[in-house]
């Protein structure tokens, strides 16, 4: 298989990212199915220790660190124009807004589990907060790292009740907590993601040798990884389907 460590233009994708998020995006449908079906009681996981955490933690580490190189690419890709900033300043507005949609939904279907900023109001925020910084290597790295030096020692020094600090997670008591990201720590993630990708693809090029076209055994990873947003968006209901007519079967 021939390698290559650039693209012979910024129209090409760099499919290994498809691909990792991919991989994240399954890892997250399978989390989630495990889930209702805890919720369920059909099964008895413990999903938020151990192993289970451990993995969960990893996908959606993953996730976010691949928004940051993302939109590092992005940016290259735009040549640094205004184009970047309004297009993904848009795409951010609309997370925000599916983000809203759940939290209305699940107020509707699971009022025990209302779902406030969850990981599409989180990415659409985390995007416009780390966007200004994109270009700079060192911002990100100095933001990632302070996020997390406050997450571990500022529990003491930074405690909000109210409705922002649930946001920003100083006061995660605030709410009744599923699907929560608050920006301490998950903001991290995408800060550092930006910042690999300022080491990984400086340029727009690859600084590794890699395969120049994906296997097509990996089709469906790929395009999970390019259809992500909506592959989120309706992963959820169809699996909560799902569980519902496996329930319905369980119980005759």
């Amino acid at each position: 298989m021939k390698t290559k460590n650039i693209y012979t233009s910024f129209g090409d994708r760099f499919w290994e990212i498809d691909f990792l998020r991919g991989l994240a995006v399954w890892g997250m449908i399978a989390f989630h199915l495990f889930y209702l079906l805890d919720w369920y009681e059909i099964t008895s996981y413990s999903l938020f220790s151990g192993g289970w955490k451990f993995f969960g933690d990893i996908v959606r580490n993953t996730f976010f660190l691949l928004v940051g190189i993302s939109l590092f690419l992005s940016w290259q890709k735009s040549k640094y124009s205004k184009a970047f900033y309004l297009r993904h300043t848009k795409r951010a507005f609309l997370l925000l807004f599916l983000g809203a949609g759940v939290t209305f939904l699940s107020m509707i279907f699971t009022p025990d589990r209302i779902i406030f900023f969850g990981v599409l109001s989180f990415i659409g925020l985390g995007i416009l907060l780390v966007m200004p910084f994109i270009r700079w290597a060192w911002t990100l790295f100095l933001c990632g790292a302070g996020i997390l030096l406050v997450h571990i020692y500022g529990d003491n020094f930074f405690t909000t009740d109210s409705l922002w600090g649930y946001i920003i997670g100083t006061s995660p008591q605030y709410w009744i907590r599923s699907d929560y990201f608050p920006l301490i720590p998950w903001l991290a993630a995408i800060f550092w993601g930006g910042l690999l990708g300022h080491f990984l693809f400086p340029q727009g090029k690859r600084t590794y040798l890699f395969p120049l076209s994906p296997p097509n055994i990996l089709s469906p990873f790929l395009w999970s990884g390019r259809n992500a947003l909506w592959v989120y968006v309706l992963h959820f209901p169809v699996l909560f389907v799902m569980v519902r007519i496996m329930l319905s079967f369980l119980k005759k």
